[in-house]
């Protein structure tokens, strides 16, 4: 499993990709709790990015994992507009939070891959609870869902 994530968790996947955000929904550091060498590996990383990096702490992310990493990840939510129309709402999605009606809600707490007009969970690239290792990109409107290997498995144009 690990083999795979260190695949798409890279500098040379991320440089390739070049997101100008990377949204982080929680439990960052959770599947790699049993694997020091990994966990240092995957901060220093992640730490390389932290200028592009925002991110709500889950469920799973403890004190220790926030002293480690290089970027806040202590808020339950973060809000903002991805296009002048078009505001998100990021929250890992365990708290029972107040959430306005007129955003997209966007969550990862479950770990299972969801684009619907006002939901969407990317899934996981490390710890899926539906069998898809996936992730999401936004670009001009478009919304979509790959797979670790950057397939296409679903779109949603907003």
């Amino acid at each position: 499993m690990f083999e795979n994530v260190k695949n798409l968790v890279s500098k040379k996947f991320i440089d390739d990709f070049n997101p100008d955000t990377i949204i982080l929904l929680g439990d960052i550091l959770y599947d790699y709790h049993n694997e020091m060498e990994d966990i240092d590996e995957l901060v220093n990383l992640l730490n390389s990015y932290k200028n592009k990096i925002i991110g709500v702490q889950g469920n799973c992310d403890s004190l220790s994992d926030v002293l480690k990493l290089g970027f806040n990840i202590m808020d339950d939510y973060i809000t903002f507009n991805i296009e002048d129309d078009i505001r998100i709402y990021c929250t890992h999605g365990h708290l029972n939070l107040k959430i306005p009606t007129n955003v997209i809600k966007i969550t990862g707490h479950t770990h299972r891959s969801l684009l619907s007009p006002k939901e969407i969970n990317p899934g996981s690239i490390t710890y899926p609870r539906d069998g898809n290792k996936s992730f999401i990109a936004y670009t001009n409107r478009i919304f979509t869902l790959y797979d670790i290997n950057l397939n296409i498995i679903d779109e949603l144009s907003i």
